[in-house]
């Protein structure tokens, strides 16, 4: 580091120096020998003073925030002087510190512009009806197509069914058919004979 570099950071005050000069500062603005230039920028909490900035008075932030306590052993009663300093100076705030927003007045349009927006208007309107009835085609026609199937599937279950008590039927009346066509038998199980004829013997 150069000799003026080591010059210029001579210069610079410690951090509890930044803090004896922030706390003067403060004071002088409470005791209305000081102006504020921006209130915007201006702290309104202990917090804010971390970052503030005012070279033309000397005041430079506060590099170490431990020192920005009530209960630091060197700067704690300069800290909490600057807490009530910075509690009285804003009671005392201006007013305009306090503005709102002025409401945004629209422009007035010209006959062509306000047509042109009725125009835009209807087109978007007459698009998002569109596009709805797209929609409930779509969605009707996948509903008629899911119903097809179903009865689809449901014809081919009947037809299956008619097949099957067909085919029931038929086995049904065969076995009847058997029934009754088929050999009888005595009780014994074997099929009946027919009668033998005796021989007689001649003499």
């Amino acid at each position: 580091m150069t000799d003026k570099g080591k010059r210029a950071r001579k210069k610079l005050p410690t951090n509890e120096e930044r803090v004896k000069r922030l706390r003067d500062y403060l004071k002088a603005v409470e005791e209305g020998t000081a102006t504020v230039a921006d209130w915007d920028t201006f702290p309104k909490t202990l917090d804010g003073t971390r970052d503030f900035l005012l070279p033309q008075v000397g005041v430079f932030p506060v590099t170490n925030t431990n020192i920005l306590t009530r209960t630091h052993p060197t700067c704690g009663p300069l800290v909490s002087e600057i807490k009530e300093l910075l509690e009285t100076i804003n009671k005392r705030r201006p007013a305009q510190e306090q503005r709102t927003e002025k409401p945004k007045t629209t422009p007035a349009l010209t006959p062509e512009e306000m047509q042109e927006r009725i125009a835009r208007r209807e087109y978007l309107a007459q698009w998002s009806k569109s596009r709805l009835e797209a929609e409930d085609a779509k969605a009707m026609s996948r509903e008629i197509e899911r119903l097809r199937k179903v009865e689809d599937e449901r014809d081919s279950v009947v037809a299956e069914l008619k097949r099957l008590r067909i085919l029931t039927e038929k086995l049904t009346g065969e076995a009847r058919q058997n029934e009754t066509s088929g050999p009888r038998q005595d009780g014994t199980g074997k099929k009946p004979r027919g009668k033998i004829p005796h021989l007689r013997l001649v003499e």
